[in-house]
């Protein structure tokens, strides 16, 4: 069975992501603005995109604030069962 991850570790991987969504979107809007005109429609949907990632990372870390230990289920959580549907 895996080890959970600490609060720390937990912060240090959301701190990441985010290094890798702010990253990801500088390097998509300077590549679609070589394209002028036609890369704005792009560079708007890479904006978009970065904005509902940094909500979801504030969420995350308002879920590790209210006191939960980890990002995982906890292990007596019922398990989904696709193969029923």
């Amino acid at each position: 069975m895996q080890q959970r991850p600490q609060d720390g570790e937990n912060l240090q991987v959301l701190y990441i992501y985010e290094q890798l969504v702010n990253t990801f979107v500088f390097s998509a809007k300077t590549y679609f603005s070589m394209w002028e005109p036609l890369g704005q429609p792009m560079i708007e949907g890479a904006d978009r995109w970065a904005k509902m990632q940094r909500a979801y990372l504030a969420q995350l870390r308002q879920t590790l604030d209210t006191g939960s230990s980890s990002l995982t289920p906890p292990e007596d959580a019922p398990q989904s069962n696709e193969s029923e549907a």
